[in-house]
């Protein structure tokens, strides 16, 4: 699967491809600071699945959600901030993720999204 990893965090950008380059079936197409980047990224790359923050500057992670049209990407939120899970969840996102991450929960969440 392509994925992308939108967050403005650059430790949780990096904690995370670490975890996509451990898990076999994943291919990391961009690491992106910005919804915006991920914008352009999705122009241009076929993406399967994106981890996506909530909370970023400029355009936050529900923002990004209302922008995407037709085939969607499947989508594993990242976030401190659980009360969001509800509204993501009304996006069909795949998964919600609490930080801090964990490499057990990572994997529950991208094997779901495989599925």
């Amino acid at each position: 699967m392509n994925c992308i990893i939108v967050d403005d965090d650059a430790q949780i950008r990096l904690l995370v491809e670490t975890l996509v380059k451990e898990t076999d079936f994943l291919r990391l197409v961009k690491n992106c600071s910005t919804a915006i980047e991920a914008s352009n990224v999705l122009l241009k790359e076929k993406v399967d699945l994106i981890f996506l923050d909530v909370m970023m500057p400029g355009m936050s992670g529900m923002e990004f959600l209302k922008t995407l049209e037709g085939v969607k990407p499947q989508v594993i939120m990242i976030t401190a901030n659980k009360e969001y899970a509800a509204d993501a969840f009304d996006f069909d996102v795949c998964d919600f993720i609490v930080k801090p991450l964990t490499h057990a929960r990572f994997l529950k969440a991208v094997a779901k999204a495989k599925k």
